[in-house]
């Protein structure tokens, strides 16, 4: 049915009542014959409000319909939400330059007449004259927009996938050094509570572990049962020479 209506002044009422309803193909045509009917310069306004900025409207203003003072101020806000796209720290010297005002005071009151209407969230930096913006809002995507984006959702997800992997790594690493040193806790707790020649003690330290974890067992019971003299020629035993030590401590006790 909105195929078949003509977009004029005559019937604008009709038209409007139909956009309102209208969905998916049907909104699509509609807004096609908007383009192409006598409200071409309605159309192009309704685009600038979508895509574009105060600067875009001054320079076709002579060939769209005027804007009221409230309308010049939400296409400024409109503005500042695309600058802020770009710059999170945007000087007061190119706001004043893109919205067009004329001083400082016009240009503080725009802004914070955009943080009341959530626009953008962020702060007047007076001093150094410019405006930081922590927050703003999405504008409408224009289908030359598309490949940019997809590329810096792609380079996103590349930069999530290095976070997560240095997370596991470093996750994995105190995990691994918890584990030896519970295995040397339980190894030493096993130790010292046997003779040192008994069964038991030879063989928790005759099971598979860590080489360095045999060593450190050997070590510290060599610093546990044994006097000056003796530990001094004992920890001088190469790490790769564990057993034979662990042995040659047994016979010293027995």
């Amino acid at each position: 049915m909105s195929a078949e209506v003509k977009v004029t002044g005559q019937n604008q009422e009709q038209f409007l009542l139909l956009a309102k309803s209208a969905k998916g193909a049907a909104l699509a045509t509609l807004i096609h014959q908007l383009a192409e009917s006598d409200f071409a310069s309605t159309f192009r306004l309704l685009t600038v409000f979508a895509y574009g900025t105060y600067a875009d409207y001054l320079a076709e203003a002579r060939n769209l319909p005027p804007l009221t003072e409230a309308q010049k101020n939400k296409l400024r806000h409109l503005s500042v939400v695309t600058l802020a796209a770009k710059v999170k720290c945007i000087p007061y010297a190119v706001l004043l330059e893109a919205l067009a005002l004329r001083n400082v005071r016009q240009l503080e009151d725009l802004v914070i007449e955009a943080v009341y209407a959530d626009v953008l969230r962020g702060s007047l930096d007076q001093r150094n004259q410019r405006l930081e913006v922590d927050y703003s809002i999405g504008r409408d995507i224009q289908r030359q927009d598309l490949s940019a984006i997809a590329r810096t959702l792609q380079e996103w997800c590349v930069g999530c996938e290095v976070v997560l992997s240095g997370i596991e790594e470093q996750v994995s690493r105190p995990s691994q050094e918890s584990l030896d040193t519970h295995i040397l806790e339980s190894y030493l707790t096993t130790v010292v509570s046997f003779p040192l020649s008994s069964p038991w003690v030879l063989g928790m330290l005759l099971l598979p572990c860590p080489q360095s974890l045999r060593a450190a067992v050997s070590r510290a019971i060599a610093i546990w049962f044994f006097p000056g003299p003796v530990l001094e020629s004992l920890m001088a035993v190469p790490e790769g020479f564990t057993l034979p030590f662990v042995s040659l401590m047994g016979k010293g006790r027995g």
